[in-house]
C-alpha cells in the first residue's frame, strides 16, 4: 500500500512537540515492520538541516491566470530518507522562512497551510503516485482532503488523527486574501471564516484520536469544543501513541537496570550541583510550559512543599507561560532547577535519572512523558484524565499491577496528597517502590505493538 502522512513536524528533522515523535515512530514502524510504502510530507522550515536533503523538483500551483507573485505559487520539493521512510519537504521562502513553535501561528496562517496542502497535491499529481491512504494530523492540513477531492480524479482515502481538539485552526478570512485562498483550494470558498479541523473531520473517511478516553471525551459538548456533533456523526477510534524505543536504549536485565539508574541519578545530582544522595527523592517535570493545560500552575504551588520536605525537583520545559515564575523559584531554592529550553538529550538523561514524574495536566489527550518515564522506571504522578487515565494504573487501588499515582479531583490539595503518598512508599517501603518500578519497566508501548490497529485500518480502506 502507498501511504502518505502529512505533518508540520517529525523527530529527526524538525520537532515542536509530541506530534513529531508520533510521526517518526508511526512512519518508521509502518515501513519497517509492515512493508508499506510510506512517504511523509513536511514544510522545509529554517530549522531543518539541508545537508541530507536533495532537490527533487520545482513546481508551481496552477497556471497563474490571476498573475499572483511567483513567491506565492512556486515551490521546490526536497527529499530525504530516514529509517526506510521517504520524507518530502515543501520549500517556499514566503511561507516557510521560519522555525520553532511559531510555525503554528506566524504569518497569515490559513494561507500558509492551504498553500502547503495544495503543494502536496501538486507533487502527488506531478510524480504520478497512486496513493491509497493520505493520513493527516490535526488542523494544519485540514483542507487537504477537500483540495484532493476537487483536484484529483481518483482521490485517496483519508485518515485524520486528532491530537488535540482544542486547537482547531479557526480563522476569519481577510477580504484581500479570498482570491489567493480560492486559488490554493481550487474552488470558491464562500464563507467569511474557515475552520480547518472541522473541514478535516467532515471530509475524512476515518477519524482517530490519541486514546480511548479522549475518543469518548471529544464527543461531548464539554470537551468537543464545538465540534462534538461532527465527531459523533463520523465516529472516532481511540489509539494510544507508541514511543520509539530506539531513541531510548536501556538494559534488558531489570536488576542491572536498577544499578544503571542509580548511577544516572547520582550523575545528574552532581551535574546540577544538588546533594549527591540516592535516598533524596528526585522529581521531574518534562514538557511544555503550557499554562494551566499542562498544570504548570500546580507545579508552582507545590515547589515550596517539595523543598520543605527535602526533595529535589528538576523542571525541563520550553515555552513562555510561567517562565519567569519558575526561573525566580530556581533562584530561591537550591534544590529546584529550572531548565527553560528544548533539549532532547537532557530530557533522556533526566528520564533515566529521576524517581518521580509530575504530570498534573488539566487536559492530556494522550501524553508521552508518562510513557517515556515508565520505560525508564520513573514513576508518574498524574491527573486522572485522557491518556493519563488510559496508561496509569493507580497503585493505591491496584497494589499488585499499579504503575503510578493518580489524583482524581483537580485541586492542588489532591495533587499534594498524591505526592505525599509517593514519598511515603519511596522512603518507607523500598521493596514496594521497586515493584512499582518493575511494573513501569514491563509496560510495552513500543510502536511495534501500537502500530497494529493502524495497519488494520489502512487495509480496511483499501478493500
Amino acid at each position: 500500500m502507498e501511504i502518505i502522512i502529512s505533518s508540520l513536524e517529525a523527530e529527526g528533522f524538525f520537532k515542536v512537540g509530541g506530534i513529531g515523535d508520533y510521526i517518526s515512530g508511526l512512519s518508521k514502524s509502518l515501513a519497517n515492520e509492515n512493508n508499506f510504502n510510506v512517504k511523509v510530507f513536511m514544510p522545509k522550515f529554517n530549522d531543518i538541516n539541508e545537508d541530507n536533503l536533495e532537490l527533487l523538483t520545482s513546481l508551481s500551483i496552477g497556471s497563474n491566470l490571476n498573475s499572483f507573485d511567483d513567491e506565492l505559487i512556486n515551490f521546490n520539493v526536497y527529499k530525504s530518507e530516514l529509517d526506510k521512510v521517504d520524507f518530502y519537504f515543501i520549500d517556499n521562502e514566503h511561507y516557510f522562512n521560519e522555525g520553532g513553535s511559531d510555525v503554528y501561528r506566524s504569518g497569515i496562517v490559513y494561507l500558509k497551510f492551504a498553500f502547503f496542502s495544495r503543494a502536496i497535491v501538486e507533487t502527488i499529481k506531478h510524480m504520478g503516485w497512486d496513493v491509497d491512504v493520505l493520513h493527516i494530523n490535526d488542523y494544519p492540513n485540514g483542507l487537504l482532503p477537500l483540495i484532493c477531492k476537487n483536484t484529483i480524479v481518483n482521490a485517496p482515502k483519508f485518515v485524520l488523527t486528532i491530537h488535540s481538539i482544542y486547537f482547531q485552526g479557526d480563522y476569519e478570512i481577510d477580504s484581500a486574501c479570498f482570491d489567493l485562498l480560492n486559488y490554493y483550494l481550487g474552488f470558491e470558498w464562500k464563507e467569511n471564516s474557515i475552520c480547518f479541523m472541522k473541514e478535516a473531520i467532515i471530509n475524512s473517511d476515518i477519524l482517530l484520536t490519541v486514546g480511548k478516553t479522549n475518543a469518548e471525551d471529544i464527543q461531548t459538548p464539554e470537551y468537543g469544543y464545538g465540534l462534538d456533533n461532527y465527531i459523533r456523526d463520523g465516529g472516532v477510534i481511540g489509539l494510544l501513541n507508541g514511543i520509539n524505543y530506539d531513541l531510548y536504549p536501556r538494559c534488558d536485565n531489570f536488576y542491572e537496570f536498577l544499578d544503571i539508574k542509580r548511577e544516572a541519578k547520582l550523575n545528574i545530582q552532581k551535574r546540577f550541583d544538588l546533594e549527591v544522595n540516592e535516598d533524596i527523592p528526585l522529581f521531574l517535570y518534562c514538557g511544555r510550559l503550557g499554562g494551566t493545560q499542562k498544570g504548570c500552575h500546580f507545579l508552582l504551588e507545590v515547589i515550596d512543599y517539595l523543598m520543605e520536605d527535602d526533595c529535589q525537583f528538576i523542571l525541563l520545559a520550553n515555552g513562555e507561560r510561567f517562565r519567569e515564575e519558575f526561573i525566580e523559584n530556581s533562584k530561591l531554592h537550591k534544590n529546584f532547577v529550572a531548565c527553560i529550553e528544548l533539549n532532547p538529550a537532557l530530557a533522556r538523561d533526566l528520564y533515566e535519572a529521576s524517581d518521580i514524574l509530575l504530570m498534573p495536566s488539566l487536559c492530556e489527550p494522550n501524553g508521552l512523558s508518562q510513557i517515556i518515564a515508565m520505560y525508564h522506571g520513573t514513576i508518574p504522578i498524574v491527573h486522572n484524565i485522557g491518556g493519563l487515565k488510559d496508561t496509569i494504573i493507580d497503585i493505591l487501588k491496584y497494589p499488585d499491577e499499579g504503575n503510578g499515582f493518580k489524583f482524581y479531583n483537580y485541586t492542588v490539595d489532591e495533587f499534594s496528597g498524591s505526592i505525599s503518598d509517593a514519598l511515603n512508599i519511596f522512603r518507607n517501603d523500598k521493596q514496594k517502590w521497586i515493584q512499582i518500578m518493575k511494573n513501569c519497566y514491563d509496560e510495552d508501548y513500543s510502536w511495534k505493538k501500537m502500530v497494529k490497529p493502524y495497519v488494520e485500518i489502512y487495509k480496511s480502506l483499501n478493500r
